[in-house]
């Protein structure tokens, strides 16, 4: 024993370093970990659930890689530790915030960082398993979705079924089932669908009455040059490239507890419309999206687009009050990885943040892979400093200026004002820092006045930084995006449970195994995004041509072949007509990915051209309409809704305006409505069409409010169809209603002299039809009683006439057939 205690002993004597380790730990114990508990762990630390500017105290590696100002402790250097700057209350930094520590403690913190800040809390490292085998992937391969699509020619059918593929695979389906097809709709409603489905706006009266003639002289050329000329229509792009904005969860503002306006969100709204009018490949429309700023451009202008491109990476609603910035960062990415795989893919990853896929063979790994594509890149979405907005970023100079800019001009004097204007503010600034100090050591006295007019100074100054940025040294406005961009490459760890407290084993970056065939290796140097963009529209990938076709079948048939367009997974519906989703999904891909092409091939059928006339035999058969035996009736989206009565009262512009309403208000928090009020401040009343109204999250324009305009809180194509009280009194009682149905009677007025040409327009300009005879009576008795009204008695013949002819205006646009397609 006694050699034992000698041996010890002379181990100790010839390693210092064992005693010096040792008297590090036992310093740490003694005076840093009480110290971290009693001044610290309120607010930073997993214990009390609270990561105030991202900064964990509670374990060696917290306090190592710091928060989002960076490293808190750095050993042996007291000016690199930003621990140290803040319990000194230097550069602005203070910790603790009410109080500062006694000088005592504060002298141990520095004999600990210079002894090299010894720290024993190592914790032990999280393995986290997977249930999910590689023969369970294998496996998984097999389900119909994860194949790529395969060519089935259709059997050939006789008699008047149709003559293109679409409709033999659709007859298919209706002769097993013993079913007819019903009969093609009438022209003027045709023409009504055509439009409605491809510009989003009705025809006007004398072209649904040309369609009508040339279609009974020819029906198929009349369709073909129909839909040539819609489709070149600039109008074309705005109702498809909102279809897509639905996809993007497209919005101008946050969301959630910080609403902060995104000014520069309409950049990407206006690239979607001018994509889609550009018929650009949509395998490139997807590459620029997540990984424009990786791809090289010809121009400044291409790059510029490629920048803005990538804003449907940066657009989602973000938690900007979250005091945890590991945590808001992990639900950044986790946005993005479910709008990239739900709007692209059509699939749920996910839910693979917490544990394996219940369903699909995706485990949590896959997700890990792909969150560390994100997680090496930077997202700028550019919102503005305040004292609940932890997060704020910049945005991404364009490197062209736009054309007619909405800022403006400054003069070199206004410039030298602001910026000795902001010189003054950062002087304040500091004074009221330093009295803020000083009230601390007087046990708070005034604490709360300045902390008020501090706050007050901090907002003043950001104003005048954003009028300065806005510019360049010679005051000229300047291009802003929101985006994307390179960061360092990492790996992610995976989140035992998803929560960030609990790193596991880091993930090699990667995609999907179940939709992959071969693992594709991302290079070391790269951040990932823009092989995952390739691999995403690579003509072997099973399942993005297939999504995106069948979204395009049931914006013009009312359903998708797969009814449930974002899950196309085992707890998703299969397709009713499988074969021809492939059909759709391998012209698609043939005709370089051109939506403009499907769309005509669609419209050309005689599927598309069938009318929406019940039939008791089918629905006892098909209710739900799955064999396609008619055209599903649907109600109209709130925007074609919108734009058909300003149409019909001939105050629509048809220009499309210079940004939004949030671009103009700038860098703000969006406000609630004022007291009182239930109008949203962000209502819109422009006579713009729909797709350019302000979309500020839970502040939307009452009518798309109404008709169940789309949340944009996640992706989403397929929006609710209500039908409610709120709908109807809408109709009957909004202001914009009643203006719209005046402004279309002063129309018909001025151009109809006599009662029945006046009530005909007014069917015409509403419903793209002449009226038949019952319906012609219908409207003259609703006429004559309000003409007739004790109201109307005193008022002059002009007046009566005026008025009447408003409430059959107000009436038409409030019936059913107004509201929706057939």
């Amino acid at each position: 024993m006694k050699n034992f205690i000698l041996f010890f002993t002379l181990l100790l004597l010839s390693n210092p370093q064992i005693l010096k380790a040792d008297a590090g730990t036992d310093f740490f114990e003694k005076k840093i970990r009480p110290a971290l508990k009693t001044y610290c762990y309120r607010c930073h630390s997993d214990e009390e659930k609270k990561i105030r500017g991202g900064l964990l105290v509670d374990t060696k590696m917290g306090l190592l890689n710091g928060g989002d100002s960076g490293a808190a402790i750095v050993p042996n250097s007291l000016s690199k530790s930003l621990l140290w700057a803040s319990i000194n209350y230097e550069n602005d930094l203070e910790m603790p915030p009410k109080k500062a520590m006694p000088a005592e403690v504060i002298a141990d913190f520095k004999k600990w960082i210079l002894m090299g800040a010894p720290d024993p809390r190592n914790k032990k490292s999280i393995l986290v398993k997977s249930s999910v085998s590689p023969a369970d992937i294998k496996e998984g391969k097999e389900f119909w979705a994860f194949k790529k699509p395969v060519y089935t020619k259709p059997k050939p059918v006789k008699g008047s079924w149709g003559k293109t593929p679409i409709d033999s695979y659709v007859a298919n389906g209706l002769i097993a089932a013993k079913m007819r097809p019903a009969v093609e709709t009438d022209a003027y409603t045709l023409a009504r669908r055509l439009y409605t489905d491809i510009i989003g706006l009705p025809p006007k009266p004398e072209q649904a009455k040309i369609f009508a003639q040339a279609y009974k002289t020819n029906p198929i050329l009349a369709i073909d040059k129909l839909v040539d000329n819609l489709l070149a229509s600039k109008h074309y792009g705005e109702r498809w490239g909102r279809h897509w904005l639905d996809v993007a969860r497209f919005a101008e503002s946050a969301g959630r507890e910080i609403n902060a306006t995104y000014p520069n969100a309409w950049r990407y709204r206006d690239y979607v419309i001018k994509s889609f009018n550009d018929d650009k490949p949509y395998d490139f429309f997807i590459q620029q999206q997540i990984a424009g700023d990786l791809l090289k451009a010809k121009t400044d202008e291409q790059w510029a687009e490629n920048l803005i491109a990538t804003s449907f990476l940066a657009l989602g609603p973000k938690t900007l009050s979250d005091q945890d910035a590991r945590q808001f960062k992990a639900d950044l990415i986790d946005e993005q990885i479910d709008a990239t795989t739900r709007g692209i893919l059509g699939i749920s990853v996910a839910c693979a943040r917490c544990h394996d896929h219940k369903f699909d063979p995706i485990p949590q790994a896959d997700y890990y892979a792909l969150a560390g594509i994100f997680l090496s890149s930077k997202t700028y979405y550019g919102t503005i400093k305040t004292v609940q907005n932890r997060h704020q970023t910049s945005l991404i100079k364009l490197p062209v200026r736009d054309k007619n800019p909405l800022g403006s001009e400054m003069s070199t004097t206004q410039i030298a004002d602001l910026k000795k204007s902001l010189s003054e503010s950062e002087t304040k600034i500091r004074e009221l820092r330093g009295q803020r100090r000083q009230s601390k050591g007087n046990d708070g006295q005034g604490t709360a006045s300045i902390i008020r007019s501090l706050r007050q100074q901090e907002r003043i100054a950001e104003q005048i930084k954003e009028k300065l940025y806005s510019v360049d040294e010679k005051g000229k406005p300047m291009s802003y995006c929101m985006g994307m961009q390179p960061g360092p490459v990492v790996k992610a760890n995976i989140f035992e449970r998803g929560e960030v407290s609990k790193p596991g084993q880091k993930i090699e970056r990667g995609f999907i195994q179940v939709m992959s065939d071969r693992a594709i290796k991302i290079p070391s140097t790269a951040n990932g995004r823009k092989e995952l963009a390739l691999w995403m529209t690579s003509e072997d990938h099973p399942l993005t041509a297939k999504v995106m076709v069948n979204r395009i079948w049931m914006k013009l048939m009312g359903s998708g072949l797969v009814r449930t367009p974002e899950n196309f997974g085992t707890t998703g519906q299969r397709p009713t007509h499988p074969e021809l989703l492939d059909y759709l999904a391998l012209r698609f891909m043939k005709n370089n990915w051109s939506v403009k092409s499907l769309i005509k091939e669609i419209v050309s059928t005689k599927t598309y051209r069938m009318s929406s006339k019940h039939d008791a035999a089918n629905f006892r058969k098909d209710p739900d309409n799955k064999l396609l035996w008619r055209v599903s009736p649907r109600r109209f989206e709130a925007e074609v809704i919108r734009d058909s009565v300003l149409q019909a009262s001939g105050k629509l512009n048809t220009q499309a305006p210079a940004g939004s309403i949030v671009a103009q208000q700038g860098h703000t928090i969006a406000n609630i409505a004022p007291r009182g009020s239930a109008v949203s401040p962000y209502e819109g009343n422009s006579l713009y069409r729909s797709v350019y109204l302000p979309v500020v999250r839970d502040m939307l324009p009452s009518m798309l409010k109404a008709f169940d305009f789309t949340e944009s809180m996640m992706t989403s194509s397929q929006r609710e169809q209500n039908n409610t009280s709120a709908q109807a009194l809408y109709m009957l009682n909004n202001s914009f209603i009643l203006i719209h149905s005046d402004n279309m009677a002063k129309r018909i007025v001025a151009k109809n002299k006599s009662t029945d040409d006046r009530l005909k327009q007014a069917f015409l300009l509403c419903y793209n039809r002449p009226p038949s005879y019952s319906e012609l009576g219908s409207a003259k008795n609703l006429y004559s009683s309000f003409k007739r009204s004790k109201e109307m008695k005193a008022k002059q013949e002009a007046t009566q006439v005026f008025v009447a002819l408003s409430a059959v205006c107000q009436a038409l646009v409030a019936s059913a057939e107004f509201r929706y397609r057939n």
